[in-house]
């Protein structure tokens, strides 16, 4: 079967959309990721070594083109609009319509000259707005084909991908976040990931997250795959999501669900809260982001290396996004009354960064107690999550999709052999007091806590090291992978019995 993913992000630092992927094509299918290109990754076209393709569409250079040729659009008809009426004000005559119109050119001068200076200003200013439209749209066509020209040479498949490196528009028209605009954007981005899954004809599209489900519909409708969707959240109460969010996550799966075929959650609890809600997520199946690593990982030093650290500092290493109600602030807070043999290293990306950075030079040896990394390549995660001496997972107590979490980090850090710290969320607390490869630490966790946590793992690290092994040998991702399989095998199954009563129909009439 030719298997389609599709995901909004660039794929590259998703490790879930990797390892499913991979085996995926490992069942003897043809898989193709179809992401995003952003700022960090315009790489349109690539293949893993496993020979998944992954293709990276410019969307945004697609959607908010399209979005400013509609709002020239409706300024100019706004502008007409406005004469006409003034027009048909002045003169009270439907008879003088056919006149206006036939003059229509000369009547748009004289109405000008008629008006007042009211009139005057909204001409002009839906002049300058529809002018600047075009320009803008126009340096930006001539932009986006000089870089399709370009780099199209350099797509060695398909070249119905543009391979556009410019970040014109997401910067100019970032700074607009109004509701109505961001839906259309939503709306484009759909369109940019169905006309291009269209074209490959799919035997199945699989949705990872729920941006890309109604975009998953649409190429069902097209195409007759099936339809799969991985869910790895629980979309509808994500901590810090605006409510208008929560209701258009509502709303996309309200109309969603009874389309998909195959429902994959990251965990029973999430199955279970989508399941009393949707008729068509009844049956769920769990699939966890568990890991597959060789746990004897020859430690070369780089991640004290890169931090500046000498080989002996103990590390507490934190790894993901800098965002929102994931503890950072308390941890940064923490970070700086360490022991001296202690460092925190802050590994990853997000918007927190620079007020983190703000924040420790407010103290008198931060910067030494607290260093700040980017991203590992995910293919080399392993040997650099190794370097630490302790992992740490401090997840706010906000939203049921907190609460009930597992992120990749909870077999990352025991795939490389380090015990870790992490807060009281129900699916990390239960797996640490079975497999005792970590500590729990409250939410409100002071200083002296948070210190008594790493004594107790640093002085019997050998043990805690023994029971991370034993967590990843009970629930890797070969478990995980031979229940995916199985689902795909019916998929498969259903989609060969599908094709045979076709041909029989079609042989009949």
């Amino acid at each position: 079967m030719k298997v389609v993913c599709l995901v909004a992000n660039p794929i590259s630092k998703d490790a879930r959309v990797q390892k499913e992927a991979n085996a995926i094509k490992d069942f003897g299918h043809e898989v193709i990721v179809v992401g995003l290109q952003d700022k960090n990754n315009n790489v349109a076209y690539e293949k893993n070594k496993n020979g998944v393709e992954y293709y990276r569409l410019p969307w945004k250079s697609y959607a908010y083109r399209r979005v400013a040729r509609f709002a020239l659009w409706v300024g100019f008809a706004m502008l007409v609009a406005m004469v006409i009426a003034y027009k048909l004000l002045e003169n009270k005559t439907i008879e003088s319509l056919n006149n206006q119109l036939y003059s229509f050119f000369n009547s748009l001068v004289t109405a000008f000259l008629e008006m007042g200076a009211i009139g005057h200003i909204f001409i002009i200013f839906g002049g300058l707005i529809c002018l600047k439209a075009l320009r803008v749209s126009k340096a930006y066509k001539n932009i986006s084909m000089r870089y399709a020209r370009t780099f199209e040479q350099e797509l060695p498949i398909r070249e119905d991908v543009v391979a556009d490196k410019s970040n014109f528009w997401g910067v100019f028209l970032s700074r607009f976040k109004s509701i109505g605009v961001q839906l259309l954007v939503r709306r484009f981005r759909d369109n940019a990931f169905s006309s291009f899954a269209i074209k490959l004809k799919p035997d199945v599209v699989h949705c990872h997250d729920i941006t890309t489900l109604r975009a998953g519909v649409k190429i069902k409708a097209k195409t007759k795959a099936k339809l799969v969707y991985d869910a790895h959240e629980y979309y509808e109460d994500t901590a810090g999501l605006p409510s208008n969010h929560r209701k258009l996550y509502r709303i996309i799966h309200t109309l969603c669900n009874q389309q998909v075929d195959l429902f994959i959650v990251v965990n029973k609890y999430f199955g279970e809260l989508y399941k009393k809600k949707y008729r068509g997520f009844n049956s769920p199946v769990v699939v966890m982001n568990a890991l597959n690593q060789p746990m004897n990982i020859d430690y070369d030093g780089r991640l004290h290396h890169a931090a500046g650290l000498k080989l002996d500092t103990k590390i507490l290493l934190f790894q993901g996004g800098f965002t929102l109600h994931r503890g950072i602030e308390r941890l940064i807070d923490a970070a700086i009354k360490l022991p001296q043999d202690w460092c925190l290293v802050m590994m990853g990306w997000g918007r927190l960064e620079e007020p983190m950075k703000q924040r420790l030079m407010l103290s008198n040896n931060g910067n030494n107690l607290v260093k700040f990394l980017p991203p590992a390549p995910q293919d080399e995660l392993m040997k650099w999550t190794a370097g630490a001496t302790v992992g740490i997972i401090p997840y706010e107590d906000e939203g049921i999709n907190h609460k009930y979490c597992t992120p990749n980090k909870l077999w990352e850090f025991p795939a490389a052999g380090v015990p870790f710290i992490a807060t009281p969320r129900v699916v990390m607390k239960d797996m640490i007091h079975e497999y005792r490869h970590g500590e729990i630490i409250e939410d409100n966790y002071t200083v002296q806590e948070l210190i008594g946590a790493l004594k107790k793992i640093s002085e019997n690290h050998a043990e805690y090291k023994k029971n991370c092994i034993r967590f990843v040998e009970e629930n890797s991702w070969e478990k995980n992978k031979i229940v995916l399989k199985q689902e795909y095998e019916k998929i498969q199954v259903n989609n060969f019995s599908a094709r045979n009563l076709l041909r029989s129909t079609s042989q009949s009439v």
